[in-house]
């Protein structure tokens, strides 16, 4: 669970880190093809990493978060928790109601 870019009054956003970049850093060819829109690095948002973090992506999302601008790559400090248990489609049910 992170703060989307460090801002504390956002809603926080649970999604999976799938790798770690550097900053700078072309992490297009380690992505998984599926989830990057383009053919190169640059064709995808935040590619090359303008900081060092976490890639990450939804469960109900096709593309990766850093790919399509919905976060930079997620610095440790913007971590604000880990999930622990799932209780399915409970998630669905917050969005709705949004």
């Amino acid at each position: 669970m992170f703060q989307r870019n460090g801002r504390e009054r956002t809603t926080p956003i649970i999604h999976r880190a799938r790798f770690w970049v550097n900053e700078s850093e072309n992490w297009y060819d380690e992505a998984n093809p599926n989830h990057v829109p383009g053919d190169s690095c640059a064709d995808v948002t935040n590619c090359p990493a303008p900081n060092a973090g976490f890639v990450t992506l939804g469960d109900a999302n096709r593309y990766y978060d850093q790919a399509v601008g919905r976060s930079r790559p997620v610095r440790p400090s913007w971590i604000r928790g880990t999930a622990e248990v799932r209780v399915p489609y409970l998630g669905h049910i917050r969005l709705a109601l949004q």
